[in-house]
């Protein structure tokens, strides 16, 4: 509890001491990788060291990659720790199969374990491990509208904005031109739409019952 709790105030540094250290969160992790307790704590983190990637995309090596979108992250919890840990996968998904497909599952799966061992809380657990699992939806921005209108309304808004923060943080941590960024817009601006035409993301926020679906499409009471 300790250990997390440490983590937590570190990881949100810039919120706590905005005056002081604007970029609080990054001199703080800086501080963790020079005296070697970053090692220690996340370990997996390091198996990224000196891993080159597409120059296209990429200026970083996979575990400064990592720690440049983590820098880029807005102040919450969530969405500092899965720009932390979003490519951590990269190193094992190259390892099983010569190529990085398919780390944002192995990422996920990795985070869990991660965050677990570390004492985070199930509900953060759970978040960003959702996150790094559909980072790479839509990667080059060719989805349909309607594909992304109804991954939204499924996943939720507010998951989706944050999907569209951890996009932006990733883009941003790649130390190259932001040549991804028009991903970032088009999500914004379909979410924007969904809200302002009064979609919903939850059966809860329906405007009409089950009673009324019955009787006006004449369905008798069942599984129907």
């Amino acid at each position: 509890a300790r250990i997390q709790g440490e983590l937590r105030r570190i990881c949100l540094a810039d919120g706590m001491y905005p005056a002081q250290s604007p970029a609080g969160h990054m001199k703080a992790l800086r501080i963790l990788e020079a005296c070697g307790a970053l090692r220690i704590l996340l370990a997996e983190l390091y198996e990224g060291t000196g891993m080159r990637q597409n120059p296209l995309y990429h200026h970083y090596d996979v575990f400064e990659h990592n720690l440049h979108a983590y820098q880029a992250a807005p102040c919450r919890i969530t969405l500092r720790l899965a720009a932390l840990l979003h490519d951590v996968g990269k190193p094992a998904a190259y390892a099983q199969g010569g190529n990085m497909h398919g780390h944002e599952r192995i990422g996920a799966q990795m985070a869990q374990q991660i965050l677990q061992r570390l004492g985070f809380d199930r509900k953060t657990t759970q978040a960003v491990c959702m996150l790094i699992a559909r980072h790479m939806f839509d990667l080059d921005g060719r989805a349909k509208v309607s594909t992304v209108r109804t991954r939204f309304a499924q996943w939720g808004f507010e998951f989706a904005q944050d999907l569209i923060a951890l996009r932006k943080s990733d883009i941003d941590g790649s130390g190259t031109t932001p040549s991804q960024g028009q991903t970032v817009e088009k999500w914004t601006a379909i979410l924007q739409t969904m809200r302002e035409e009064g979609a919903i993301d939850s059966m809860a926020d329906m405007q009409i019952t089950g009673e009324q679906i019955m009787a006006c499409c004449h369905v008798p009471s069942g599984p129907a």
